[in-house]
């Protein structure tokens, strides 16, 4: 068993925090009272004194000038009213995976305006604040904050308690330009072709291709289906049935007969068809998109961040350019996708529509 590295050797200074990481390493923080936003400290102590005192004194100047947040019952209060939406019927609504990223966002606001008085908040307010999280994390994190905050505001007015006449500040702000406006990647044929040769019948990989392509499922509902999810109807034809974890729909689609001979060449796992290379499920979505991203490394296509790399929603995505383009209306998508809105069918069937007319009109480009 690995020893624990000592203790780095610290001036008798005011909030100096140091941490030891789950790899094994110390860092050194600044943070005032063990609450509220914390300062690293790059530089050693040991090696670089100087740097190191530039570097506390900057940090003890940015956290005086800014009041601990703590966990408050004052309602009046961000962290107060943030408590108090957590304990509400409508946040339990939420699905686990979504409660899960609102709180990651919301968590951060708070700790770093938590003690500030939410009515006090005007749209100069928070569109500075949506500035400075798109310097800190970009343009797609600082909208998604900014639409969490708005939903926190929202649900205080709808309980009356805001002032008379106090309107949500953060209505009336138009989000950020995205960088990479069309999101993840859609795959080609050519790109879906060249992934099963590489990752042959029997295998794993091909597998998990084919339930992401075959049913439409997102990589949280794909990852844990298994024969619970298949039953036969009344015309002895098996159907995948299953309930979207995202918009609760409960999705009913016919076994497409590529998957079925898939399934049936492949070793599947007990409870669930897909599993690790130790015979196990996959613990979280996110361990099953990490690796489903190796395996698309393996394949020698491209990998990595949207809008570069091939991604398992990607995959999700160019089953719904394929249906577009063959003629499925939005209704027979959402059915297939779960979706609860037609926007997002008629994002595909737009362009397959929009191609057509183009391709009908360059037939009539003659002089």
């Amino acid at each position: 068993m690995p020893r624990k590295p000592k203790r780095p050797k610290l001036p008798n200074l005011p909030h100096l925090r140091p941490v030891l990481s789950r790899h094994g390493k110390w860092y050194v923080y600044v943070q005032k009272h063990g609450r509220g936003k914390a300062y690293r400290l790059t530089a050693e102590f040991r090696t670089e004194p100087l740097a190191f005192i530039e570097q506390y004194k900057d940090a003890v100047a940015q956290i005086e000038r800014m009041p601990v947040s703590t966990p408050s019952k004052d309602a009046a209060t961000l962290s107060g009213l943030y408590s108090a939406f957590r304990k509400s019927s409508e946040w339990r609504q939420y699905a686990d995976s979504t409660q899960k990223s609102k709180a990651g966002r919301l968590d951060n606001i708070i700790a770093e305006h938590g003690w500030k008085r939410w009515a006090q908040l005007t749209r100069e307010k928070c569109l500075m604040l949506r500035d400075s999280w798109s310097e800190q994390n970009g343009a797609q994190q600082a909208n998604k904050k900014l639409t969490e905050l708005s939903s926190v505001l929202t649900w205080a007015i709808d309980r009356k308690m805001t002032p008379t006449q106090w309107r949500n500040p953060c209505h009336d702000i138009k989000p950020l330009p995205k960088a990479n406006k069309d999101g993840f990647r859609t795959w080609t044929i050519a790109e879906m072709e060249q992934y099963k040769a590489h990752h042959a019948l029997g295998t794993m990989p091909r597998l998990a291709f084919s339930i992401l392509f075959y049913t439409g499922a997102a990589a949280i509902d794909a990852y844990k289906m298994g024969w619970q999810n298949v039953h036969r109807d009344n015309l002895g034809d098996d159907r995948v049935i299953y309930r979207r974890q995202k918009t609760s729909v409960e999705v009913n689609i016919p076994l497409d007969s590529e998957l079925s001979d898939v399934l049936r060449a492949t070793d599947l796992g007990d409870m669930v068809w897909l599993k690790t290379s130790h015979g196990t499920p996959f613990k979280s979505a996110k361990a099953f998109s990490q690796w489903f991203t190796k395996t698309v490394k393996q394949a020698g296509l491209p990998c990595g961040k949207p809008p570069i790399g091939l991604s398992a929603h990607g995959l999700r995505k160019a089953g719904a350019t394929v249906m577009a383009n063959n003629g499925v209306s939005d209704k027979e998508m959402m059915a297939f996708f779960g979706w609860n809105k037609s926007d997002q069918a008629r994002t595909y069937t737009a362009k397959a529509d929009n191609a057509k007319l183009a391709s009908s009109a360059g037939r009539q480009l003659k002089i």
